[in-house]
């Protein structure tokens, strides 16, 4: 028979609340192949996350201490993990009563400030901080963030709501570079007169007046993108709402 490791995981998921785990190490536990980083981030293959749900929290202890170590996904970290304390004795009555509900479990991180949230086992796994995301160009941030927000989704809403807790409200500011197009004022002008102050997708009426010359607020769109070879001309774009203009952009077909 296997011996069972002397960590002990609990992973509690949207559907398996209570999915039972043993690890070698803290240092596997957490940001192992099999740990909590790698579950949170859907990269642990053995997991049917269909099956067992969108993982939220991941409880760790070793066996014979007092007290674990309550987990949940968080970016802004330097392990991608938000850390907070929990009891043995807490951790026995869910063991033996079921599991508990989100709100329970958040409330381990509201018990302690958000500057003392860091890993209290950073020192401890000797692992250098990830190095901060640095794009070169504008699409790099724009992926970065689609992936972000893609993350995000999978979260519970309670999950979303401890990180926000924690976030920094001032976004960190990069530099890029990008490339750009000079477009021919003549065609923005041409089409904005051609439109006459409607918008040529939608035929309804431009959204309101520019204050900078009183004219109808369109924007002019290329039917066939300029990044993808297509002209500068009158014949290739249409006037534009800024709703018509984004659907073009991102709108399912």
């Amino acid at each position: 028979m296997k011996k069972p490791h002397p960590i002990q995981f609990r992973a509690v998921h949207s559907k398996n609340r209570w999915r039972k785990a043993d690890h070698e190490s803290e240092k596997n536990a957490l940001t192992g192949t099999r740990g909590a980083r790698a579950l949170f981030d859907h990269l642990n293959k053995a997991i049917n996350y269909s099956q067992e749900g969108e993982p939220q929290f991941v409880i760790i202890w070793r066996e014979g201490e007092n007290r674990g170590e309550i987990v949940a996904p968080d970016h802004n970290q330097w392990d991608g993990l938000r850390h907070a304390s929990i009891s043995i004795d807490d951790i026995t009555r869910f063991e033996r009563n079921g599991p508990p509900s989100d709100k329970v479990l958040l409330s381990y991180f509201e018990r302690i400030p958000a500057q003392q949230i860091q890993s209290s086992l950073a020192d401890h796994l000797q692992e250098p901080a990830e190095v901060p995301f640095t794009p070169t160009e504008l699409s790099d941030v724009e992926d970065d963030l689609q992936r972000r927000i893609a993350d995000s989704q999978r979260l519970s809403e309670a999950v979303r709501v401890a990180r926000l807790a924690v976030a920094e409200p001032v976004p960190r500011r990069v530099s890029v570079s990008t490339n750009a197009f000079i477009r021919n004022a003549d065609v923005i002008v041409e089409v904005l007169l051609r439109a006459d102050g409607r918008c040529e997708g939608c035929d309804r009426p431009a959204p309101f007046i520019r204050v900078s010359n009183l004219t109808p607020y369109l924007e002019v769109h290329h039917l066939t993108l300029l990044s993808q070879g297509g002209e500068d001309t009158v014949s290739n774009s249409v006037a534009l709402c800024p709703n018509c203009h984004r659907f073009r952009h991102y709108g399912a077909a």
